[in-house]
């Protein structure tokens, strides 16, 4: 059996419509050892959508215009055969243009935070491979970076994921003819507590939030056979 928040009527909405323009650039240097890639985009939206939670019940609302502009960059480096070294990094200009009264009702102002949208980001990585008989063994270090971001979109406080860096690891040996691979990995190795998406609403007076976080720091080995 289960339970259903009553609410008077269905909520409607209208299509969400998003105009989006972007330019880039993909090139090699030194020899192809090199690849950097960019781009930049515009968007604009026009009764975006976003979910708002009434009491147990997720309505999702036209806030009205809203513009996201923003640029990623990333690149690879293979100085020789055995290393392999990649960045990137992201940057994103969100903001509401004009809202609709059924969302101002709700809390929602102009000065919100589109949810779910960290204006920085960033990533790198590095591995090498060596030889040891007729087996590879190459081990591999990544870092990511998350600027502040909102898991809702009244931007309630307890939903705040403030800026964070995720370290992650791996050590893989494989036969050179590809039959056996043997892998063990660490997830972040910080042992971050990182929230990833929440709601919040009010069915009391104190109202509630509710919030889900990603794995701690895990370990893992996986062995993998191929004929």
């Amino acid at each position: 059996q289960r339970f259903i928040a009553p609410i008077p009527e269905p909520s409607s909405f209208d299509p969400e419509e998003a105009k989006t323009w972007e330019v880039g650039i993909k090139s090699s240097w030194l020899d192809n050892t090199l690849r950097l890639n960019a781009a930049a985009y515009y968007t604009d939206y026009e009764d975006i959508q976003i979910i708002v939670r009434q009491g147990f019940a997720p309505l999702t609302f036209n806030a009205g215009e809203a513009e996201i502009q923003g640029f990623e960059i990333e690149t690879t480096w293979v100085p020789t055969s055995a290393w392999i070294i990649q960045a990137g990094v992201g940057y994103i200009d969100a903001e509401y243009d004009q809202l609709d009264e059924s969302v101002q009702t709700v809390g929602i102002t102009e000065s919100h935070d589109l949810p779910q949208t960290p204006e920085w980001s960033a990533n790198a990585g590095i591995a090498y491979t060596a030889q040891w008989g007729n087996w590879s063994i190459t081990p591999r270090a990544d870092w990511a970076y998350t600027d502040d971001v909102y898991n809702n979109a009244v931007n309630t406080p307890q939903l705040l994921q403030e800026s964070y860096s995720l370290y992650n690891a791996a050590l893989t040996v494989e036969s050179d003819d590809g039959t056996w691979q043997f892998m063990l990995a660490g997830r972040n190795l910080g042992d971050e507590t990182i929230l990833v998406a929440g709601s919040s609403g009010y069915i009391t007076a104190s109202g509630y939030t509710a919030a889900n976080y990603a794995r701690e720091r895990e370990w893992s080995f996986s062995a993998k056979y191929s004929f």
